[in-house]
């Protein structure tokens, strides 16, 4: 793990808030040189800690009607690698988080209709047991990584 300063923390913030800014801009909100903060970025990037650049899109404004979670409890490891390897070739599958406890994945999924979902669903069922949970709204959509607490 690498280990982050003050002005690690901030750039971390700034690029979060706004990942399209640029070095010159995000240098003087951090009091750096833009080449100095070009150097921290790289080294964040390098490290592991800045895994890439995107923008956040509301699926339902693009025609995505339906989202939700499908939580999966399989039958073994076997089965849960079936799972990923599923979730990985659907473009409609946002996220895949192995995870512990009941269930052995939990999927986050985009699709137009609920008849257009169902097939997916269907093949979940070949490797394990889905439980899908349909999302009503999202009044915390997404938030940038704390900083840690110190203990």
């Amino acid at each position: 793990m690498i280990q982050l300063d003050d002005i690690d923390w901030q750039i971390i913030a700034a690029l979060q808030d706004d990942a399209r800014m640029g070095y010159r801009e995000l240098g003087r909100q951090v009091s750096l040189t833009a080449p100095a903060v070009t150097s921290r970025v790289r080294r964040l990037e390098e490290a592991g800690v800045i895994l890439g650049y995107s923008a956040r899109i509301d699926p339902a404004a693009v025609g995505y009607g339906i989202e939700g979670f499908i939580h999966i409890a399989s039958g073994g490891r076997r089965q849960s690698y079936a799972i990923a390897a599923q979730a990985e070739a659907e473009p409609r599958v946002l996220e895949d988080h192995r995870v512990a406890g009941q269930s052995d994945h939990i999927i986050r999924v985009v699709a137009e209709s609920l008849s257009a979902l169902e097939p997916f669903v269907d093949a979940l069922n070949d490797d394990g047991r889905p439980v899908t949970s349909l999302v009503f709204s999202s009044p915390k959509r997404w938030s940038p990584i704390p900083r840690p607490q110190a203990l």
